[in-house]
Formats: structure tokens, sequence, C-alpha cells
């Protein structure tokens, strides 16, 4: 039997506690197991959607209120 690795989507809305955090940062704490540098690295490969906007910058800033999204890819196969 072969499993089926799909990758993950991940959307969430900016509460206040994160208002001015980086993109990266943001979505590090967000994502459980997920690394900042992990997330940087798929920001730029892939972007993220900031308010429904393409966006390959890790370090733009999110405000209360924004919606990002994000696909992770699968984890590599060992």
């Amino acid at each position: 039997m072969s499993e089926t690795h799909e990758s993950e989507h991940v959307e969430v809305i900016v509460d206040d506690i994160f208002d001015r955090f980086r993109l990266d940062a943001f979505l590090a704490e967000m994502i459980e197991d997920a690394s900042r540098s992990y997330i940087q690295k798929v920001i730029k490969q892939q972007g993220v959607l900031h308010n429904g906007v393409a966006c390959h910058r890790p370090s733009r800033t999110v405000l209360s209120g924004d919606t990002v999204s994000i696909d992770l890819p699968p984890p590599p196969m060992s």
C-alpha cells in the first residue's frame, strides 16, 4: 500500500497580538512544528497569499485582521 503525501493548506487571520509581526515569524508561530527558516524557504519558493495577493517576501509586516494563506509542501519521503 502506498501513502499519498499532499500539501497542507493553512489559512489564518492575524490576531491583535501578532500585529506588526514579520510574515515568517507570524507563520512560524501559527504552524506547529514549522521552523522560521523552513517558512522563509516556502515563502521565497512558492509564495503565500497575504490578503489575497501573492507575496514572496518573508519580511513583509502583517497587521491585525490580515488574512494569510500558505500551502506547505509534503514532507520529504524517507
